[in-house]
């Protein structure tokens, strides 16, 4: 969070929030010292806490149209990410599967993968950078995997909103008994006590865009 005015800093804010709080609870645990959270729990603390953040947002923007671009924002920035990550979760693979491979022929997979991915978006002139892209990544070196999983439940996340504007109620209560319960259950009674499927097929995939879609439509309205 770098305070510039941006939609990202408030966004920034709750993610880290939700880890914080989660933390918190956690440490509460005679064995907090003893476990190690599972990626699935950690993202959905924080990814959780910035979409059911974005229900009291109007009092942050009063401009709708602001409202509304930051919404777009995270809606999209989301998606990129998943884009993003898939990509070099791939590169990631490659590389466990050729750890002897030179440097050049790591940045030549890289910038295969960037063809592969088409963003839609112009990098003439920027292959060096691209090929070395991932060195930046340091969560590659300390999570191998951890930013792909955690951009993938960002669909477990929108299903979480979207409860919540069904039975805002029951949602939190869910969400609180999550935090509290979170070291002492599997990923599957993890999802069963937030009522959530970790359902990543085609059709709930499909599913959870339209409602975010269907969100943003209601903005400003």
């Amino acid at each position: 969070m770098s305070c510039t005015g941006k939609p990202r800093d408030m966004i920034m804010l709750f993610h880290e929030m939700g880890h914080i709080l989660q933390t918190i609870i956690a440490m509460r645990s005679p064995f907090s010292m003893y476990y190690v959270l599972p990626i699935q729990a950690k993202e959905l603390a924080s990814q959780s806490l910035v979409y059911l953040s974005t229900t009291g947002w109007d009092v942050f923007y009063s401009d709708k149209a602001d409202l509304k671009l930051a919404f777009k924002s995270l809606f999209e920035q989301d998606l990129m990410e998943l884009l993003h990550w898939s990509m070099l979760n791939n590169f990631e693979l490659i590389m466990y599967a050729n750890p002897d491979w030179t440097m050049e022929q790591r940045e030549k997979a890289m910038l295969a993968l960037y063809r592969q991915y088409d963003w839609g978006i112009d990098w003439s002139g920027l292959e060096d950078w691209q090929s070395i892209f991932w060195l930046q990544e340091l969560t590659m070196f300390e999570y191998p995997l951890y930013n792909f999983f955690s951009s993938l439940s960002i669909f477990n996340v929108w299903q979480i909103l979207k409860n919540f504007r069904q039975d805002p109620m029951d949602t939190i209560s869910r969400f609180q008994r999550f935090l509290e319960k979170v070291s002492e259950l599997s990923p599957d009674e993890m999802y069963q006590e937030l009522n959530i499927r970790h359902d990543l097929s085609e059709k709930n995939m499909r599913r959870m865009l339209d409602f975010l879609l269907s969100e943003y439509k209601k903005i400003g309205k």
